[in-house]
């Protein structure tokens, strides 16, 4: 169903159709947590690839230096860590798939070891 998270439960409401997945976070956000009929477990329903993961692109022109502020900004180790064997599997399948990543890394005082 097209259209942000208002149109789609406005259409849930007016009966363009029987249910709605949507993701926790974005229905949290907005403050819809009221509607909400069932909460759905990772072994229920695992997420498509890369799912929760956000990209950081840099112009080609930037200055290395600058590329690397902005990396060390708005890297977050963890995600990066759990997101990399996913785009790997991404990569390799041509397939619509599901998949489920954790971190491989042991964590102690934010670094790894």
């Amino acid at each position: 169903m097209r259209g942000n998270l208002q149109t789609r439960l406005r259409k849930l409401e007016e009966g363009h159709c029987d249910a709605l997945l949507l993701a926790y976070a974005g229905v949290h956000r907005m403050g819809y947590e009221n509607k909400i009929a069932e909460y759905l477990s990772l072994e229920e329903f695992t997420p498509a690839v890369g799912q929760g993961s956000v990209a950081i692109e840099c112009a080609v022109s930037l200055d290395a230096a600058k590329k690397d502020v902005v990396g060390n900004l708005l890297n977050h180790v963890e995600t990066r860590f759990a997101s990399a064997p996913s785009g790997l599997f991404c990569t390799a399948c041509r397939a619509a798939v599901a998949c489920r990543c954790l971190p491989w890394v042991r964590w102690s005082r934010g670094k790894s070891i």
